[in-house]
């Protein structure tokens, strides 16, 4: 089943508080710990509204994007200004999630003090108004925080949620200005999916508690070819810093609408759990598909058999020499014990093919549900109950 849920801030936000109770009810439940990651929305870049419902932008038509608010046409639309002021000529454009895509040609100043970007339309279609904009690999003047995402971060601090997950990350130091607001428990997940973010990937990674490869975004910011192996690299590097990784989007997405998923779409989430990550999420397949339950259980599934198949051997890294004895001691039948949550993280970078037992209070066990590998065990702080027998059968 699940081991963390994630709250989506662009949707029902106002919902929050009843989400997190109801999950901490599953919790006490189920008898084991849950993590909650509460995703904050991010900025949000759309276009302006149009005078009808929709229009056609013919492919090979000039275009305009520009200031102005009044409503758009077939032939122009408002863009916000932080796309606007950042596109020079050889800039591309993309409109609700790349479906049309603009290239522009020549950027102007108005008499009034606007700006217009002329653009030619290399693959038209259906425009419809406030749909989101993208321009790859153009960096914008645009904090990774809203004053929205502030409010939502209030509310998801007061439920008591162990991780958030910043969207439009583009530097580390958008990640320090979010741990500068966060308690020392909660720890920051920073999401891939700009071109400027694999730009500062390293430092991002450096900064942040876990790592999400956020392929939705990711693939309309980069050609869908490239995102298999941009997948790979953020995982391999991830490990190579001890830092959770999480593959998000599209992992069953026919399951929307299906009861089964595609062969392909089983392939995908295997081979993101042979590439290295610790988690794989689920969106819409379980947040608004039809088949929300079939979805979870087919993924659990995956996730055992892959388990089942998995190579023996110890990942090679750069980790720590008393772990790595420990793993070497403890084989594939003693289980690993630890107790603080930095040895947990490190145990499961080195991905052992015997369990590891993390013994730690309810924000702790909560917090690693995220680790790979680590089968977080709730105790009373300062309970040493049955720990001293069980220390005598494992690897501590």
């Amino acid at each position: 089943g699940v081991d963390l849920f994630r709250l989506n801030c662009s949707h029902a936000a106002h919902r929050l508080l009843d989400d997190i109770s109801t999950i901490r009810e599953v919790e006490a439940s189920a008898g084991r710990p849950i993590g909650i990651v509460g995703d904050l929305q991010g900025p949000k870049l759309r276009c302006g509204i149009l005078e009808d419902t929709e229009v056609v932008v013919e492919t090979g038509a000039k275009f305009e994007f520009d200031s102005l608010h009044s409503p758009g046409s077939a032939t122009r639309v408002q863009l916000p200004s932080e796309v606007l002021e950042a596109l020079e000529p050889g800039h591309v454009v993309l409109v609700d999630d790349g479906l049309l895509r603009f290239q522009v040609r020549q950027v102007s100043t108005t008499e009034e003090g606007g700006r217009v970007a002329r653009c030619w339309v290399e693959h038209g279609g259906v425009l419809r108004s406030r749909k989101g904009v993208h321009a790859p690999g153009v960096p914008l003047r645009v904090s990774a925080l809203t004053p929205k995402d502030r409010k939502d971060l209030d509310v998801l601090l007061q439920g008591g949620v162990d991780w958030i997950a910043m969207s439009f990350v583009q530097t580390a130091s958008d990640v320090e200005d979010l741990r500068a607001l966060l308690p020392q428990s909660v720890g920051v997940i920073s999401k891939i999916e700009t071109r400027q973010a694999l730009a500062n990937l390293d430092a991002i990674i450096q900064a942040s508690d876990a790592v999400m490869v956020a392929r939705g975004d990711l693939g309309v910011e980069c050609a869908p070819e490239k995102v298999p192996f941009l997948q790979k690299d953020i995982i391999s590097r991830s490990m190579a810093s001890g830092k959770p990784v999480i593959v998000a989007t599209q992992m069953l997405e026919s399951m929307v609408r299906f009861p089964v998923p595609t062969r392909a779409e089983c392939t995908d989430v295997a081979n993101a759990v042979l590439d290295g990550c610790d988690a794989v999420m689920l969106s819409a397949e379980s947040a608004a598909g039809s088949f929300p339950h079939e979805a979870i259980s087919m993924q659990a599934s995956l996730l055992r058999e892959v388990a089942r198949q998995l190579p023996k051997e110890v990942a090679v890294g750069v980790y720590e020499t008393m772990a790595r004895a420990a793993v070497l001691v403890a084989g594939d039948t003693l289980p690993l014990v630890c107790f603080e949550l930095d040895v947990a993280q490190c145990l499961s970078r080195l991905r052992p093919p015997t369990d590891i037992l993390f013994f730690t209070d309810a924000g702790g066990a909560r917090k690693a549900t995220l680790f790979r590998g680590v089968t977080p065990v709730e105790v009373t702080r300062g309970s040493t109950s049955g720990l001293r027998d069980l220390s005598d059968r494992c690897v501590v």
